[in-house]
């Protein structure tokens, strides 16, 4: 009894602690930053590249009108953020101006020389392989008749003999 009150609360805490994470998240964004005349044109025409596409997304079923309104919001701060100068700049790293160009293969150069084959030489005389009618197991295929047959299987190794 004792263990299965203390599996129920281990079970509880678990979800108590999983939906403690998910209501700590945003819904909304934050607020925007002031704009001008020409930095709210520039976001309304990138957000209405990423309007379609969402709107596509909701016609194919793969997100709800919630989703697809909350996305929007949080597009539109996200834009508004890089057109003021506020959001974090890309890490980018150039190379030197002086740095020669990457190679990715040899250089071209002559083909491979080319090595004529030794001639092959047959054997001199020819003498008929004889028969093996099985891998070396000269005696009858099949017995019709009592066998005793032993065997076992480990983990490496399984095997068995017949008589």
């Amino acid at each position: 009894m004792n263990r299965i009150v203390m599996a129920l609360a281990a079970a509880g805490l678990a979800c108590a602690t999983g939906l403690a994470g998910t209501a700590a998240a945003q819904s909304a964004p934050p607020p925007s930053p002031s704009l001008t005349a020409a930095q709210s044109a520039e976001v309304a025409r990138q957000l209405e590249l990423y309007r379609t596409e969402i709107d596509g997304r909701v016609s194919r079923g793969e997100i709800n009108a919630e989703e697809a309104a909350r996305l929007l919001q949080w597009r539109e701060w996200q834009i508004a953020q890089q057109v003021t100068g506020r959001a974090p700049q890309s890490v980018t790293q150039a190379p030197p101006a002086n740095a020669p160009a990457p190679t990715y293969a040899a250089p071209y150069s002559a083909p491979a020389p080319y090595y004529v084959p030794a001639p092959y030489y047959a054997p001199a005389p020819y003498y008929a392989p004889y028969y093996r009618p099985y891998y070396g197991y000269y005696g009858p295929r099949y017995y019709w008749g009592a066998s005793i047959c032993a065997g076992g299987a480990g983990h490496h190794f399984a095997g068995r003999i017949c008589i």
